[in-house]
């Protein structure tokens, strides 16, 4: 029994002395330093969408530079844990911005904070319709506006009810549209047509 807590006062001795040791290694000075040193951390991405297994449009590979054997990086997204230990390791991570936390390897504690902006791949690009229109703005592959199912069918059907107008709704929003051209050549018309019929009259007075 004696033996017992002789073995048991060695060990809470020894750890102690480690929790000791530890704290004076991670002071605050310390900590700053590594805060300092953490700012060196640089980031890289790559969109993979679909080219890699269980992929989507929203798919990204992302890693860290820099990491050495001072830091890892940690972020929780959605309740999947993703973890960045060496340099250029990597994880897929979905489109969004996304926060990550620097920790120190030496003191275990969040010495940074990373935020990185994946950008939102607009799905609705690879449908039919934005195969034969990429030049509207909801059919760009990076868009900012984000569009539900029901906005983007709505979006189509204006498109098509203004490019299916009849003929005179067209022929006006041509002459509403160049009626700076059109003024001064119907004044010049009128004038010659004002013209030539005082010129008849005065021959018909004449004859």
């Amino acid at each position: 029994m004696r033996q017992f807590k002789y073995i048991c006062l060695i060990l809470f001795l020894f750890l102690s002395f480690n929790l000791y040791v530890k704290a004076e290694d991670c002071d605050s000075n310390e900590i700053d330093y590594l805060k300092q040193l953490s700012k060196r951390i640089t980031y890289q991405y790559d969109y993979v969408g679909y080219s890699v297994t269980d992929g989507d449009f929203q798919t990204y590979e992302v890693y860290f530079e820099a990491l050495d054997n001072d830091f890892y990086v940690f972020i929780d997204d959605n309740d999947n844990n993703f973890l960045f230990e060496v340099n250029a390791q990597k994880n897929f991570i979905q489109s969004g911005k996304k926060g990550f936390k620097v920790y120190s390897k030496k003191c275990d504690v969040v010495v940074d904070y990373i935020t990185i902006n994946l950008p939102k791949f607009n799905e609705y690009s690879q449908s039919p319709f934005c195969e034969q229109h990429s030049d509207l703005e909801i059919c760009d592959e990076w868009t900012e506006e984000e569009f539900t199912d029901k906005q983007f069918d709505n979006l189509v059907a204006e498109y098509n009810a203004a490019s299916n107008g009849g003929i005179f709704d067209n022929l006006l929003n041509f002459v509403t549209g160049y009626y700076y051209y059109f003024i001064p050549i119907a004044i010049l018309i009128i004038v010659l047509l004002i013209l030539f019929i005082k010129k008849k009259i005065k021959d018909n007075r004449l004859d």
